[in-house]
């Protein structure tokens, strides 16, 4: 691996500031007798937790006057692990999708680690990219897609982080899987990334394998194997995050030509930064040193010229460049900072393998057009 590794704690819960020992622990990369200890712990903890989402499934299947359905169709987009499959590049994908039908879309979701009274980054973003789509972070997401509906005349409802939600009746039900890590170690939190056993993808609709680009054909063959195991009959699309500009804090393209060889220290706060650096590596540049910080970090300035500092420092002259994610780059643009070496960054936007457009586009006209029928009440 190329360049320096450091992992950045910066807030009090446990599940961030001991991230990078975590995965360590749960992937079984540490070995010590410590670690094989702190597994079995987490192994009983992740027993108990299963009960727990076995019960709560179970009372929505025995229950159906448990979910409520709304007169708009509603699109979930979720998925099974913990972290960063990829989800806000779909989310993305979709609404602009729904505004070229003619749609007006909502996109609601929790807020998830958001400040006060303020949107969370993915939202952020998706305001960014899709300006034309309502946004509405609250964590009453019933109530927050009929204020969507009332209020800001939103005719399609797009769930973001959806499928564990099963309050709100959806017409589809997407659930990504990343190729990288696609079933969080084989258990189920803490003692592994899954939300709920792997044969709870039979409630999806459709499954969208993303960063197919980064693993090999055979492990490809046998992740859609064990997906189709688990989800018999349900479509299975292959994507893969694809680059499309490289620009500035404010979204404005830069003109510096080829990446090859340039030297860039690369920071994010994301779910999934490996594959971000992988990203950055496919696109030329010479990783000197990697920065993470916990999903959904709140960056101060001290953050900002801690990093300036560690590109600085770096042997051999220092980085060239900053690297970092669209997600970050909504949070970093308003810190009054001079930045050196200079920020840029990296836009991705979903990419499907084998038509898988179209399929994906066909199974949004078929909620839409059914809606009328399907709609029920609770």
């Amino acid at each position: 691996m190329t360049g320096a590794v450091l992992f950045v704690p910066a807030a009090p819960d446990p599940m961030a500031v001991h991230q990078h020992r975590f995965l360590r622990i749960i992937s079984g990369e540490g070995r010590g007798p410590l670690d094989a200890a702190a597994r079995g712990v987490l192994w009983a903890a992740s027993w108990c937790y299963r009960r727990a989402v076995d019960y709560r499934n179970r009372r929505y299947d025995r229950n159906p006057a448990l979910t409520t359905w709304l007169d708009r169709p509603v699109i979930s987009v979720g998925n099974i692990t913990t972290g960063g499959a990829g989800k806000t590049p779909l989310v993305v994908w979709l609404a602009q999708r729904l505004i070229e039908l003619g749609r007006r879309p909502a996109v609601v979701c929790r807020g998830y680690k958001a400040p006060t009274s303020e949107p969370n980054d993915e939202m952020r973003l998706i305001c960014r990219r899709v300006p034309r789509a309502v946004c509405i972070s609250n964590p009453h997401r019933i109530a927050a897609a009929q204020y969507a509906i009332e209020e800001e005349g939103a005719e399609v409802i797009v769930l973001d982080d959806g499928f564990q939600h099963r309050g709100l009746g959806r017409l589809l039900d997407i659930v990504l899987v990343d190729a990288t890590c696609p079933f969080g170690y084989g258990h189920l939190l803490p003692r592994g990334l899954l939300r709920e056993p792997v044969e709870n993808l039979s409630r999806a609709h459709l499954i969208v394998l993303t960063r197919c680009d980064q693993v090999g054909g055979s492990e490809l063959a046998r992740i859609s194997e064990r997906i189709s195991r688990a989800a018999p009959g349900k479509p299975i699309l292959r994507s893969e995050h694809r680059v499309v500009a490289v620009t500035d804090l404010n979204g404005h393209g830069t003109a510096e030509g080829a990446t090859d060889g340039r030297r860039a220290l690369c920071f994010a706060a994301v779910g999934n930064p490996r594959s971000f650096a992988r990203t950055c590596e496919i696109l030329g540049y010479e990783l000197v040193r990697r920065v993470w910080w916990p999903d959904h970090h709140h960056y101060r300035v001290a953050d900002a010229e801690e990093v300036m500092s560690l590109a600085r420092g770096v042997a051999g002259g220092g980085a060239d460049v900053l690297l970092t994610t669209e997600k970050d780059a909504v949070k970093l643009a308003h810190l009054p900072v001079v930045w050196w070496p200079p920020v840029r960054v990296v836009q991705i936007e979903i990419q499907f393998r084998e038509g898988g457009d179209r399929i994906l586009l066909n199974k949004l006209r078929e909620a839409l057009e059914t809606c009328g029928r399907a709609v029920r009440t609770a």
